[in-house]
């Protein structure tokens, strides 16, 4: 681990939200005046591509002139991305076994499973992230049981955080 950085990955559509705005929740995420002294939990952005690079050093900037001193955020070029080991993705997610088995009934593999926006998506709300109105609209295009459906509304008006089963 000592040459890598852990990392999230963020797939976007710039029509539906831009680097900017995805670079200013970034920095309001985290204190860009410290950093680790590991490599692996260093604070970093990864760009790709010149434009990518210019709105970072830019909002870079824009930060070190709010605060009045050093940024210790690492900027740098995305060099190649790993994933992390199955186990760790989708975190909350593995929490609930029975919205896992319906993925495994609909023939979900490892990689299939990490790159699903649906798991995605169901990660960010057993993680207490999203409301209730946002699932609903969203519930009918997740393809779950009727039991993972019940799981699911039972974990996000209790905010448990995908502690129960």
């Amino acid at each position: 681990m000592g040459d890598h950085t852990e990392a999230t990955q963020v797939d976007f559509d710039p029509a539906r939200i831009s680097y900017r705005e995805i670079l200013r929740r970034v920095w309001e995420s985290h204190d860009p005046r410290r950093n680790h002294s590991s490599r692996q939990y260093q604070n970093a952005i990864f760009y790709s591509g010149e434009a990518q690079k210019a709105a970072a050093l830019e909002t870079m900037a824009e930060v070190r002139e709010r605060l009045g001193r050093e940024v210790r955020t690492v900027v740098a070029p995305l060099d190649r991305f790993y994933p992390a080991e199955g186990y760790h993705q989708k975190y909350y997610l593995r929490g609930l076994q029975l919205l896992l088995n319906d993925f495994a009934r609909a023939g979900y593999g490892d990689e299939l499973f990490r790159e699903s926006r649906v798991a995605a998506r169901l990660n960010g709300y057993v993680g207490g992230f999203g409301t209730r109105e946002q699932l609903e609209r969203e519930l009918p295009s997740f393809g779950l049981s009727d039991a993972g459906i019940a799981v699911l509304r039972r974990v996000v008006e209790e905010g448990s955080g995908g502690t129960c089963g």
